[in-house]
């Protein structure tokens, strides 16, 4: 027996079906290489602005009437903060240093980094020395560069120069709830 000799109608879809694949595999192979030579080629610049660091905000003068301590976030960058030295190696290296870092300062400088509350030390402060790019850690009655620590509570550090006591407040971050 002879097969019968398949329709017309069924040789034209089966046609046009390699067809359609034939053309599936065209576009998909040219889709690949596009993908392949982007992939490969260098950016171009598309005239988006690049991150470029500025210059930290100029320091206050001397005679300026803002004693509001500011913190300048580019020194705590280069600042040793995982290492600081203690209080009573910071005194020893003062004593010998210059007796112009002697001096008080006007506005004082120093910023009150946090307070470290440990079982038995009790309180202790770190504070952060933008101009000598230190962090000193001190306790009631220690010295921090001119300045003598009077009190020290869990919020705040009060620091005496012989003339004025001034006292420094941790700032708790606002919550964005």
């Amino acid at each position: 027996m002879i097969a019968p000799a398949p329709s017309s109608a069924a040789d034209n879809a089966l046609v046009r079906w390699r067809r359609r694949r034939r053309r599936i595999a065209w576009a998909g192979a040219v889709v690949c290489t596009v993908v392949a030579a982007w992939a490969v080629s260098p950016p171009t610049p598309t005239g988006a602005p690049s991150l470029t660091l500025s210059a930290p905000p100029a320091r206050p003068e001397p005679g300026d009437d803002d004693i509001t301590p500011t913190l300048d976030v580019a020194t705590f960058a280069r600042a040793n903060l995982w290492n600081p030295p203690t209080a009573a190696s910071s005194d020893a290296t003062t004593s010998s240093g210059d007796a112009e870092r002697q001096e008080p300062r006007t506005p004082l400088r120093l910023v009150l980094v946090a307070i470290i509350i440990e079982a038995d030390e009790g309180l202790l402060a770190a504070l952060y020395d933008p101009d000598r790019d230190e962090l000193l850690i001190v306790r009631r009655g220690d010295h921090a560069l001119t300045f003598r620590v009077e009190s020290l509570t869990p919020t705040s550090i009060t620091l005496h120069d012989g003339r004025r006591a001034t006292t420094l407040t941790v700032r708790r971050p606002e919550s964005t709830s």
